[in-house]
């Protein structure tokens, strides 16, 4: 069942908690489910069906929304907590009046097909075994009211304005939300989720929607998924107003924000939209870090075209140590998904990565990259990884490589740090094009990496990875590699750091097109095997093709 148009007003001492953690607000009461009384006669209903198991029925019906109050609302461990749905219901929305967060430990779900929204101003929080058991969408925030369109009104800090009005299904989409201060000191209004129940955390069906709005959002080791469906994580500030729009896969609209909070994917933590073809991640914040081994990842894995993964923040991005992919798996069709990120600053350091690329037939996404400055540098603690931006075709593919482009005004590229899109297999690589104000690269560093196209790359290059801007033909690919553009004021080539296409294979090597104000090259690497240079060239053994090279 899809969403509608629906609003969300965030107000400013506000924020959601999906605590998927270990560290809980403590609550009196945190396994008690106890409604109020603001909807009269149509109060909620609790019903025990067994020792572990509740059923929620009543709350006031209008038109196909279902409006549920509480004072208390928790889930214990071990135990689960049922909606009824009643026909004709598409929406049950849940407010929680009371002064506490909501402890989700156990199962959360619906037995219909509604979408869920849980809605409590205090902080909601879900345990490392917290589940959920529902056929729509779950919507999780720290809102103050729900808007319904233009009039109607569920409000959760002044319960008594709510209009709760009887609204033909088209009106659904126009529903609001606002967030309020969480009363917990450990968690001060954060989404923080540990969910990692039955290795798949916090889950709704394919093609539905996962939506965590909130002030800051910290997913630390759990695991958020949907199959081919949407997960958007949103954390805002101050008096903010988030859209909910109707799209094939809805999304949220930042449009109206002026202030942002932080959003936090680490420790292992996986946000997963992969399915036959992928679905669609947005995360919008203030500084948002992905970090600790964590992953995004929208994967392709068969026919059907993927999605998109939308990175966007006011202040920072930053990935270190962690990966945001968007492939098309081994023997897949469809097309891969883009990713855009969108930043004043994006850093990727210890070998985080952002990638789209493809290990079969179907072309990977686009990557676009607009950030003021970007800084890349190192490889992960392990040595198995460097950090870069890449869309690469890799050993196997046949599919086209998507194209890499690149828009700031200052890049530096540090010990090892990489742009590049390389072919390892019989795919058509990608353009990559980078256009910035100054270019700063410089030193190389050595991996001890086991992948292998990392370890050919090695081979060719005595060892040592450059910083670097590449479109290479790695040996024994057939492919050939795309056009390499690089458009800058100011290019600092330093300690072995290249730009360059070339070939070590049978497939050709693409053209090389420089255009720059002022150019500095200087140095070579620690060993004195590589200069540090622009290049097109032939590798000896080479059968392919090379490409023209150009400076302007």
């Amino acid at each position: 069942m899809k969403l509608k148009s629906l609003l969300i007003l965030l107000s400013s001492t506000s924020g959601i908690w999906l605590i998927l953690s270990s560290l809980f607000c403590q609550n009196p009461g945190n396994s008690q489910i106890i409604p109020d009384q603001t909807l009269g006669e149509e109060n909620s209903v609790i019903n025990s069906i067994d020792r572990l198991k509740e059923q929620i029925e009543g709350g006031a019906i209008r038109g196909s929304n279902l409006f549920h109050s509480f004072q208390e609302f928790n889930v214990g461990e071990n135990r689960s907590v049922y909606f009824t749905n009643p026909a004709g219901i598409e929406n049950i929305l849940t407010r929680i009046t009371g002064n506490n967060a909501s402890n989700i430990l156990g199962k959360l779900g619906v037995l219909g097909g509604a979408n869920l929204f849980l809605v409590n101003p205090n902080g909601i929080l879900f345990g490392p075994n917290s589940s959920l058991d529902i056929s729509g969408s779950f919507i999780a925030t720290t809102a103050d009211e729900i808007r319904l369109g233009e009039n109607g009104l569920f409000s959760v800090t002044n319960p008594q304005n709510s209009n709760l009005l009887s609204i033909k299904p088209s009106a659904l989409f126009f529903n609001q939300i606002s967030v309020a201060r969480a009363s917990c000191p450990l968690c001060k209004g954060n989404i923080v989720s540990k969910s990692n129940a039955e290795e798949i955390g916090l889950q709704v069906p394919s093609g539905e929607t996962l939506g965590l709005i909130g002030r800051e959002v910290i997913i630390d080791s759990g695991k958020l998924t949907t199959e081919q469906g949407r997960i958007e994580i949103g954390s805002v500030g101050n008096n903010s107003l988030v859209r909910l729009e109707n799209t094939n896969n809805y999304t949220f609209n930042y449009s109206e924000v002026e202030n942002f909070e932080n959003i936090q994917i680490k420790n292992g933590a996986v946000v997963d939209v992969s399915g036959e073809g992928s679905g669609d991640i947005q995360l919008q914040g203030r500084q948002v870090s992905i970090t600790g081994g964590s992953t995004i990842v929208a994967n392709t894995l068969g026919s059907e075209a993927g999605g998109s993964i939308s990175l966007i923040s006011s202040e920072l991005l930053e990935v270190t140590e962690s990966f945001v992919d968007a492939d098309v798996g081994f023997a897949a069709t469809g097309s891969g998904a883009t990713i855009t990120a969108n930043t004043p600053r994006l850093i990727l350091t210890s070998g985080g990565q952002i990638s789209t690329a493809t290990f079969g037939t179907g072309t990977s996404g686009e990557l676009t990259v607009n950030a003021n400055e970007i800084e890349v540098m190192g490889i992960s603690a392990d040595g198995q990884n460097l950090s870069g931006i890449f869309t690469d075709v890799l050993p196997g593919a046949t599919g086209r490589g998507g194209d890499l482009t690149i828009n700031t005004q200052n890049l530096k590229l540090f010990n090892g740090g990489q742009l590049t899109a390389n072919v390892f297999g019989a795919g058509q690589g990608g353009n990559l094009t980078v256009n910035a104000t100054e270019i700063e690269a410089s030193d190389t560093i050595v991996s001890q990496s086991t992948v292998p196209q990392q370890q050919l790359l090695l081979e060719s290059l005595n060892g040592q990875f450059p910083s670097a801007i590449l479109a290479l033909v790695i040996p024994e690919a057939t492919g050939n590699s795309g056009k390499l553009t690089v458009n800058s004021g100011r290019i600092v080539l330093r300690k072995g750091a290249q730009i360059g296409t070339g070939t070590f294979g049978a497939g050709d090597s693409g053209e090389l097109a420089v255009k720059a104000r002022e150019i500095e090259i200087s140095g070579t690497s620690e060993d004195g095997f590589l200069p540090s240079s622009f290049f097109t060239t032939v590798l000896l053994g080479a059968t392919g093709k090379g490409g023209n090279l150009t400076i302007d």
